[in-house]
């Protein structure tokens, strides 16, 4: 939880976007198909067709932790270090094993001798390292930057000071040593993210697609107008022979093409929610790792007592809300761990859930003369967050308390909410790796910069601190539970939505589930016809 970055650099870009994941599946219009790729396999063979609606991100730098489609596209092409299993623990990717020293300072990561770039060059710790480093780059501008902040000389290299991250170093030709400025157990956990994958550096930076050199299961077999058909390598499990990545012009092209039986898979525009849903069901919807929060200024006069917060979250219907704003994109958030990380549990808070009467019973002990204080309801004005505002206002004075809604454009929202003076106020949050780790820490922690709550607790603090620590897997799963529940007790935070993946798929496609980060693992789809 290290401090140094202006405050609320990502609480609010979280927000940003946010807004850019709801309205890039906006009623634009059908667009026109881009040429595809022409394969010699058709339909019938174990060849697995992707409509990738819009621009086709390849490079790790460019993709966006709000974009279930650019997430799956750089897992499918890259490997990194780690995986996560479907339990949350790190497994072994391009790394076979990994030590940490006893104050998880310090990470050794071992690389497979046999693993090659699809060129049959070997991956090195150079590799490694360099892409590492093209990641931190981006320093203060990117969530994945910041998920290791923890990395020792992180601020020197993002500055210019330095050439090199100074704590990513290799100590023989098969090991890459991470040393880092405070503990962090679950570095194996950061980097499994896909934007940390491991590029080639060279002909990532290239403009020709033919050259791209892949370091996952897939060789790039072919490439035209930006489509991609991908082969898998010798010796890799799975039974699909090959992916084919076609390229639309925007996502309700690529939901035509899949209702036309061009492609398997598809992402489901929000103005076609209920059309697929209709027709295909969701099945193949998963939760995603985004979602929507109001969150309480502790600092905010009128928000300094705990009674008040109390009734605040009991008298907001949260599932009215996400029906009557987010139907086609999210689902109701009970807790601050959302579904599909481990360690979530819908549970968490049994007095945090919707409840009017409590609410008022609570207002008549507290204000017994009904003078309860006004709440500034503080968002940005586009038109979903005006008609959340709205319904959360009549939540709120349908119980006595009086608000006031004051909305302000995205950008001077932005500046607004860091600025001190928000009070009851919408932000979003994106969780750049696989722990609760993810989604506690960075918001919560007394000298997080993204704690825009300014709540402050020295047990919270006591128990994140001890879990980046920890040894015992266990042990820190019931130190982030414990940090959970306090905050939510605390009544800092209302949890609103979270997002979700959104897809089609062909009835031909078995065994194909979404993780929460919008990966997909490979290894288990088949094809039955």
């Amino acid at each position: 939880m290290p401090a140094g970055r202006g405050r609320g650099t990502w609480a609010l870009v979280g927000l940003a976007l946010l807004v850019a994941l709801a309205s890039c599946t906006s009623d634009d219009g059908p667009g026109e198909a881009t040429t595809t790729t022409t394969t010699t396999t058709g339909p019938d063979a174990q060849t697995m067709r992707l409509g990738i609606g819009g621009e086709l991100i390849v490079d790790p730098v460019n993709a966006s932790l709000a974009s279930p489609r650019d997430l799956m596209v750089i897992d499918l092409l890259f490997d990194g270090l780690t995986r996560l299993d479907e339990e949350g623990v790190p497994q072994p990717a391009l790394a076979t094993r990994w030590e940490g020293n006893a104050q998880r300072t310090a990470f050794r990561f071992h690389l497979d001798t046999e693993a090659t770039f699809a060129s049959g060059r070997p991956v090195t710790p150079q590799d490694v390292i360099a892409s590492l480093e093209r990641i931190i780059k981006a320093g203060d501008t990117s969530l994945a930057a910041l998920s290791l902040e923890a990395v020792t000389g992180f601020r020197a290299f993002v500055e210019g000071e330095a050439a090199h991250v100074s704590g990513l170093t290799a100590p023989d030709e098969a090991t890459v040593r991470i040393g880092l400025a405070t503990p962090l157990s679950v570095l194996p956990q950061v980097l499994s993210s896909p934007l940390l994958s491991v590029v080639d550096a060279e002909t990532i930076a290239g403009d020709d697609l033919a050259d791209l050199d892949l370091s996952g299961a897939w060789a790039l077999s072919s490439s035209a107008h930006a489509n991609l058909l991908l082969e898998r390598r010798p010796g890799f499990p799975g039974t699909l022979g090959a992916v084919e990545l076609r390229q639309y012009d925007d996502e309700e092209a690529a939901y035509d093409g899949f209702e036309d039986g061009d492609v398997d898979w598809a992402a489901v525009p929000s103005s076609r929610y209920d059309e697929a849903v209709e027709t295909y069901g969701d099945a193949a919807f998963a939760p995603f790792q985004a979602e929507l929060f109001f969150g309480m200024n502790l600092s905010s006069p009128n928000l300094d007592s705990d009674a008040l917060r109390m009734a605040i979250v009991r008298a907001i219907d949260r599932d009215a809300i996400v029906e009557a704003v987010y139907e086609d994109l999210a689902d109701p958030l009970p807790t601050i761990v959302p579904a599909g990380v481990v360690g979530n549990d819908p549970d968490r808070c049994p007095e945090c859930a919707y409840d009017p009467d409590s609410a008022e019973d609570i207002l008549d002990l507290v204000y017994p003369d009904g003078k309860v204080p006004t709440i500034s309801i503080d968002f940005d004005e586009s038109e979903a967050q005006q008609a959340m505002a709205e319904l959360v206002a009549d939540d709120l004075q349908a119980v006595g308390i009086p608000t006031t809604l004051r909305p302000l454009p995205l950008d001077e929202y932005t500046d607004f909410v860091v600025s001190g003076d928000q009070a009851f106020f919408s932000f979003g949050w994106i969780g750049a790796y696989g722990s609760p780790d993810a989604y506690l820490a960075p918001l919560f922690g007394s000298a997080a910069n993204d704690n825009l709550t300014n709540y402050r607790s020295a047990r919270v603090d006591g128990l994140l601190r001890r879990a980046r620590a920890g040894l015992v897997p266990e042990e820190n799963a019931r130190r982030w539970a414990g940090a959970e529940a306090d905050i939510l007790q605390a009544s800092v935070v209302v949890p609103i939505a979270q997002f979700r993946t959104q897809a089609v798929v062909a009835g031909r496609v078995e065994g194909l589930t979404t993780a929460v980060d919008g990966t997909i693992d490979w290894t288990r789809v088949r094809l039955n016809g």
